[in-house]
């Protein structure tokens, strides 16, 4: 080789690096596992985390397959909760990673319902390992999600714990949040009854 040579193919070298590299940081895996529970007046999404992320973008519609909209962009976490979906509407999901070197593919498609408000209500009783007991008076959506949650996490799919908004007993806090750990649960009861005449 000769020195004259040596520049250009240094120039060459340096470019396919970068271009080696940016390749390398680029989001080439989408999420595969996302999920939508519906819950009293919000839908809550939860997918695994995405090597390389930075951030994730909430995408709905309510057509399935779209076209899509974004409702939420710079998601830091996880999981997300769409409160602005109105109850009897179904809703289709899906979420895209971010980094600064661009974005993923759409993840699967999720969709839930907000059921409409009625009288039917159940108190649900969960006994968890070392002997604690713990109980929810829940709206009937409220415990369908839960219940969906339960059998989806029972065929190894979903997040680790559910979350209880609780909305009763708040003393002098602005909300109060409980988790249930799924591999905790030993069993559960359900009592329903009818609110409006009890």
């Amino acid at each position: 080789m000769t020195d004259e040579w040596r520049p250009i193919l240094n120039i060459i070298n340096w470019r396919v690096g970068a271009f080696r590299n940016r390749y390398h940081n680029c989001i080439t895996r989408k999420i595969t596992n996302l999920t939508a529970i519906a819950q009293n007046s919000s839908i809550v999404l939860n997918w695994s985390t995405v090597t390389g992320a930075t951030s994730y973008i909430v995408q709905r519609s309510t057509t399935v397959g779209g076209p899509y909209t974004a409702i939420a962009s710079n998601v830091s976490g996880t999981t997300y909760s769409d409160t602005s979906a109105v109850a009897g509407t179904t809703y289709y999901y899906v979420v895209l990673a971010v980094n600064s070197n661009g974005q993923s593919g759409p993840s699967n498609e999720a969709s839930a319902k907000i059921e409409a408000a009625s009288g039917s209500r159940a108190l649900l009783t969960i006994y968890i390992s070392g002997g604690q007991i713990k109980e929810y008076d829940l709206s009937a959506a409220e415990l369908n999600a839960f219940i969906s949650w339960y059998d989806a996490k029972d065929t190894g799919t979903g997040p680790a714990k559910y979350k209880f908004i609780k909305t009763w007993n708040k003393g002098p806090f602005k909300a109060r949040t409980e988790y249930v750990i799924f591999d905790k649960i030993l069993t559960f009861d359900v009592d329903e009854y009818d609110a409006l005449n009890p």
